[in-house]
């Protein structure tokens, strides 16, 4: 038997080993299976896609505006999954005072945090960005205003966070 030979067996020993294991879930969901693939007819006669075993169908009809609107919700749980991956890098940093501004602000911060910790290697602390929050309306004026510096390196914030667990608050 040739190599290829060997191969397309293969791939047909998988195939039909996942269409008796798709045929066996459907049987115990209830269904039958049917020959169009995982898809299923709904009692209007409209193509719906197959429900995941323990969850309620859906009983909306597959239709390009549904597709969209599918499409349209897990974007932004995706959107909402990055930004939430985005953001746990970010630390805030209080009591920097607002003489030191916008330009030099990054290389303020990056000698603090080397003197604070020096374990970490300058080459990964790394500041992709930082800014400070805008003032509320109640706070005086002489108040510094927190910072938000996002810092590249995961590991690196938190030591950065852990060291700033173990330092006495005035």
């Amino acid at each position: 038997m040739s190599q290829r030979q060997k191969s397309k067996a293969a791939k047909l020993e998988r195939a039909s080993f996942f269409l008796a294991r798709t045929s066996a879930l459907k049987a115990r969901e209830g269904r039958s299976p049917s020959k169009d693939g995982d898809e299923t007819c709904s009692k209007e006669g409209s193509l719906s896609p197959p429900a995941s075993p323990g969850s309620v169908p859906d009983e909306r009809p597959l239709t390009a505006a549904t597709m969209r609107q599918m499409m349209a919700e897990l974007s932004e749980s995706m959107q909402a999954d990055i930004e939430d991956k985005a953001r746990r890098n970010n630390q805030r940093n209080r009591g920097i005072p607002e003489t030191i501004l916008a330009p030099a602000l990054n290389d303020y911060l990056l000698d603090m945090f080397q003197a604070l910790t020096p374990e970490i290697h300058p080459d990964q602390l790394l500041i992709d960005r930082s800014h400070r929050f805008r003032r509320p309306k109640h706070w005086q004026s002489s108040t510094a205003r927190d910072i938000i510096v996002g810092v590249h390196f995961f590991h690196a914030k938190e030591k950065l966070v852990r060291y700033a667990r173990t330092v006495q608050r005035y």
